[in-house]
């Protein structure tokens, strides 16, 4: 556990324009239980305007000598703070409020908002995470190129907005009707691979070998590592019998999915045509994408594991 000894002041950045709680209610027991453990804090609420800048609001924060910032609202809100957060030594907390609330759900951090509040203003660890550099911006789930970053592309906004991430998967099981797979060049730290794949995808962890967690064992998340995953499925038929396996943990061959190391760097190169390049579910570009492993970037509250039971 940790006292907080360092923590006298919290900054929350809260998106008003995040759906699933209401900006009023997070105030309401933002002042409840930070008051209660005797932090005093700010509250900033974004605009959602272009050119706002979250991550100079987060790190202006931590200038100013707040021992926490707090990202309330979606994973754009959460993206932002970690960007501003990153080698500055101060944790991040976080208050879910989107759709898909990515690194929440990776690190098992309550959804429900007085929850969320309620472990942050609580006794907690902290959780280092390693970060994944693209340019000059900082990620923590994952970057990939192929068929899910062009669904994120051409997935109309009104179905986002009704459908939620089923958007995504309709739009995917389109695109595999007729889709032809790429060929692409990694250059992964010092060795080449050629391959033909409908996605490329480097993770921040290890999908789906433990449970609860989205990424695998929380200590994948701060390993100095990453796994880039090459999905070689040729038809709809094959991706979805992937999907099957994985989520119900069989321990097949996986074929169509070869999963390799990188240490250091990866880069993305498609030789046919450039592809839309994702990075922790937002759309940053296109191929070619160089990710850097960034290890001990920042720091996160998560949940305080359960005692091992003897």
């Amino acid at each position: 556990m940790n006292p907080d000894p360092d923590i006298q002041h919290v900054y929350v950045i809260l998106n008003p324009a995040a759906g699933t709680s209401s900006v009023d209610d997070t105030r309401a027991l933002v002042a409840e239980h930070f008051s209660t453990r005797g932090w005093t804090y700010e509250i900033y609420e974004t605009s959602g305007a272009e050119d706002e800048d979250v991550a100079a609001i987060a790190r202006e924060a931590c200038e100013k000598g707040a021992g926490l910032v707090v990202a309330a609202g979606g994973d754009g809100t959460v993206a932002g703070v970690v960007n501003g957060l990153v080698h500055t030594g101060i944790p991040l907390g976080i208050i879910p409020a989107g759709t898909g609330n990515g690194l929440a759900r990776s690190l098992n951090i309550p959804l429900e908002a007085e929850a969320a509040v309620r472990l942050i203003a609580s006794e907690h660890i902290y959780q280092p995470l390693d970060a994944m550099k693209v340019g000059d911006q900082y990620f923590v789930l994952n970057v990939s190129a192929g068929i899910s970053s062009r669904s994120m592309d051409e997935t109309p906004a009104e179905q986002k907005q009704r459908f939620g991430m089923l958007a995504y998967a309709r739009t995917i099981l389109n695109q595999l009707s007729g889709s032809q797979r790429a060929q692409y060049r990694l250059l992964i730290d010092d060795h080449e691979v050629n391959v033909r794949a409908m996605e490329v995808l480097v993770s921040n962890g290890a999908p789906l070998k433990e449970g609860p967690f989205l990424l695998g064992p929380v200590e994948a998340l701060n390993d100095d590592m990453f796994e880039v995953h090459i999905l070689t499925a040729r038809s709809l038929g094959e991706y979805l019998g992937l999907i099957w396996e994985m989520l119900t943990r069989r321990q097949g061959r996986k074929k169509e999915l070869k999963t390799l190391p990188v240490k250091q760097r990866i880069r993305i190169e498609a030789l046919d045509r450039p592809q839309a390049v994702q990075a922790d579910g937002e759309l940053i570009g296109e191929t070619p994408v160089e990710v850097e492993v960034v290890s001990s970037a920042l720091q996160v509250i998560p949940p305080v594991p359960e005692p091992a039971v003897e």
